[in-house]
């Protein structure tokens, strides 16, 4: 029973260790959602300077267009912040990744010792 115990830890173990691996693989899909959120952010930050800089040059719609480039810029500006703070999450989903795997490594590494010490009474019970 103590050997199924043990065998049982290790699968546990293992799982963890999987599960420690997939959230991982989250982290770095978050990060990359993070970066081209920021990407984002920035193409739009400079279609508001494009809007802006057009709304200037118009002779004939220039204080509409002008308004307009104004409020495409914080558009961008709001956009280049979401995407910063989509970074953040990206990257603290990343280091919580991390943790879990290391998480996983070492319920790996105690369902081993759990399976050694097992066997080592398992052995010393047939002496």
């Amino acid at each position: 029973m103590r050997l199924i115990n043990g065998v049982i830890s290790l699968i546990n173990g293992v799982i963890s260790l999987i599960n420690g691996v997939l959230s991982l693989i989250n982290g770095v899909i978050s990060l990359i959602n993070g970066v081209i959120s920021l990407i984002n952010g920035v193409l739009s930050l400079i279609n508001g300077v494009i809007s802006l800089i057009n709304g200037v040059l118009s002779l004939i719609n220039g204080v509409i267009s002008l308004i307009n480039g104004v409020l495409s810029l914080i558009n961008g500006v709001i956009s280049l912040i979401n995407g910063v703070i989509s970074l953040i999450n990206g990257v603290l989903s990343l280091i919580n990744g991390v943790l879990s795997l290391i998480n996983g490594v070492l319920s790996f590494i105690n369902g081993v010792i759990s399976l050694i010490r097992e066997i080592q009474k398992l052995l010393s019970l047939e002496k």
